[in-house]
């Protein structure tokens, strides 16, 4: 690995964060098996994820901003701001080349109270990012992109890290992610 080409280019503190969540609780100290190529192999991953985000973010963007009424993508007009709102600010974190994987969000998306949302109710912390692409593939199933391609996408990119029950809980998701019916 070439250590020196990472950190001239991306920097330290950047790939840091990355390895953060592999420190011990109270400790400057990293777990056994926390290495630099562990954090390059992180942030290359969160690259991919921030591209694929920001691909749907931009569809959704496009159809908001043509779209007559909030009906048309599905959800009561609060929660549909509030996505908006939430996507929005993931937007500005993609664009920012924040890390996205493992990110408790700062603006929580809404979990509707009704539909097949309304049995999820306790389940996923919606403050997460498998929420968030919950979210996401809603409103992107209301524009004129193929959601089933992203969808897919998206779903190929996160299986490898979410085999980890570790990963999966950084993120939200369940052992069933890819399965749950929001999803599919």
């Amino acid at each position: 690995m070439r250590a020196s080409y990472y950190l001239e280019r991306v920097g330290y503190y950047r790939l840091m964060g990355y390895l953060f969540p592999f420190r011990r609780p109270g400790s400057d100290d990293y777990e056994a098996g926390a290495t630099f190529e562990e954090a390059v192999a992180r942030y290359e991953f969160d690259q991919v994820l921030r591209s694929l985000i920001m691909e749907a973010i931009c569809n959704i963007e496009v159809a908001v901003r043509t779209a007559a009424t909030y009906p048309a993508f599905g959800v009561a007009s609060p929660v549909f701001a509030n996505w908006i709102h939430a996507i929005s600010a993931i937007r500005n974190i993609a664009a920012h080349h924040g890390r996205m994987w493992n990110r408790v969000l700062g603006i929580i998306p809404m979990r509707p109270n009704s539909g097949p949302w309304q049995h999820m109710a306790g389940t996923y912390p919606v403050g997460r990012m498998y929420f968030a692409l919950l979210a996401i593939k809603a409103l992107l199933g209301s524009c004129a992109a193929d959601v089933n391609d992203w969808r897919d996408r998206v779903s190929n990119h996160l299986r490898p890290l979410l085999a980890s029950h570790d990963h999966r809980q950084s993120m939200g998701a369940p052992a069933n992610w890819d399965q749950h019916a929001l999803w599919r």
